[in-house]
């Protein structure tokens, strides 16, 4: 299936139907930000904007498929339809769901079974089995097509809507040069480790993991759902995708101390992938407007509490270090500092620093009220950082600390960068011209 295009970035020009990613971003936000309840739905006028610029030239299959499954969803909804007509309607929509997706795949001499086309492309076979059934069989009762086609739907978001916001996270700038001359063999030293980066969050799917978390969680911020829930659809994908995002801490980090574990990856990617907080490209340049948003600690609160006391401790105390090294402007000096600068987590704004101290807050209550703080084993990633903080070899330090020691020592850290910055950012205090803003918009 081919994937949105919406940046050229070679200099060759590509015909497409749409002008550019702000018309996906659109169609993407009609056809799947909608509330029946609450009378906002534009799925049926992203219906009939797909038909005006399928007028331009052919229409990657994932627009496509969205439209014609959506309107077969619109049509069931008007209860006016004969049954037989509505199983035709939705039997065919998903055939053509299918075919659209293996069929480019069918390119050599002898055919390949459908299955193995399909697992290439991580959709379930179900749907293989349920085009056989409606191509060569009876068709399949209209209680099954109407789970198929909502489960298509979803499969189309996960594998091609959310990547037009991927592109917003694009780093299309060239990139500069070092300001400090690396050795052949050093710069293939960190090519290893950002591959190997890159490589895990690939693999694991953390970041459309992440993304479907929080797609999930915006759609209601009150409701959390509970561990072995599967009351709805909704709370399976919840509970599936959270026990994906704590597979990554159980990743061991290779035996070279450079790497990064599953830990740091998940942690660094939840800072500086605008998840806990929005980088500086993704909102306005106006930098007297910018506020924090308070919603976000609501939003990812149960994915904290998800993930324990070990990493909400570790994740605390990575932001105090990047506070650190923020403020004190260090230029990198270590391989591990090289690689987090290529890869991006780096604190790059202002913003992002006012950002990650209302976290601080947060997280601090949350470990300090803890009932298994002063029992607490601290892990290989917690004990780096506290021996780092606290200038002692790893040989020295304890596997435990007492309550109050980790208590104080969190206080402390957090104290010297409140009082070092009190003038420049409003902590812990009302901001005079603070206005609310709804959740989910840039300000």
């Amino acid at each position: 299936m081919s994937q949105p295009t919406p940046k050229l970035k070679n200099k060759n020009p590509v015909i497409s139907s749409y002008k550019s990613v702000e018309d996906l971003k659109v169609l993407k936000d009609w056809f799947y930000n909608f509330d029946e309840a609450a009378k906002r739905d534009n799925r049926f006028r992203a219906i009939q904007r797909v038909k005006a610029i399928s007028s331009r030239g052919r229409l990657p299959h994932g627009i496509e498929a969205t439209a014609l499954l959506s309107s077969v969803c619109l049509d069931d909804a008007k209860s006016s339809q004969d049954s037989n007509v509505l199983q035709m309607s939705y039997t065919m929509a998903l055939i053509r769901f299918v075919n659209g997706l293996l069929d480019p795949f069918q390119r050599g001499t002898f055919a390949i079974p459908l299955h193995h086309l399909a697992k290439q492309l991580n959709l379930p076979g179900f749907f293989v089995e349920l085009r056989h059934m409606g191509t060569h069989e009876s068709l399949p009762s209209l209680h099954m097509l109407r789970i198929a086609c909502r489960r298509a739907l979803n499969w189309l978001y996960e594998n091609y809507w959310c990547h037009v916001e991927d592109e917003e996270d694009d780093d299309d700038e060239d990139e500069e040069e070092e300001d400090i001359e690396l050795s052949e063999k050093t710069q293939n030293y960190i090519d290893d480790i950002q591959n190997n980066v890159t490589s895990i969050v690939s693999s694991t799917q953390l970041l459309n993991n992440l993304k479907t978390y929080k797609k999930i969680r915006k759609s209601n911020l009150d409701t959390v759902y509970k561990f072995g829930d599967s009351s709805s659809e909704t709370a399976i994908k919840y509970n599936r995708t959270v026990k994906y995002i704590k597979g990554v801490l159980e990743l061991e980090k290779a035996q070279d101390k450079e790497f990064l574990s599953g830990t740091e990856i998940l942690a660094d990617h939840l800072l500086f992938k605008n998840f806990l907080i929005y980088n500086i490209d993704k909102v306005s340049t106006k930098e007297g407007k910018l506020k924090f948003n308070p919603l976000l600690i609501k939003l990812y609160k149960p994915l904290m509490q998800e993930l324990g006391l070990q990493f909400e401790i570790y994740l605390l105390l990575k932001i105090l270090r990047s506070l650190d090294d923020y403020q004190s402007k260090k230029t990198p000096v270590s391989v591990r500092s090289l690689v987090y600068t290529r890869l991006g987590y780096f604190i790059s704004h202002p913003f992002e620093a006012i950002q990650l101290y209302e976290w601080c807050g947060f997280l601090l209550e949350e470990i300090t009220q803890s009932n298994d703080l002063g029992k607490v084993e601290l892990s290989k990633e917690v004990a780096h950082e506290f021996t780092a903080e606290l200038n002692l070899e790893e040989k020295e330090s304890s596997k435990s600390f007492a309550r109050n020691d980790l208590f104080g020592l969190l206080v402390h850290q957090l104290g010297k960068f409140v009082e070092a910055k009190e003038q420049q950012f409003y902590l812990f205090e009302e901001h005079p011209d603070w206005e609310p803003t709804p959740f989910g918009t840039f300000v």
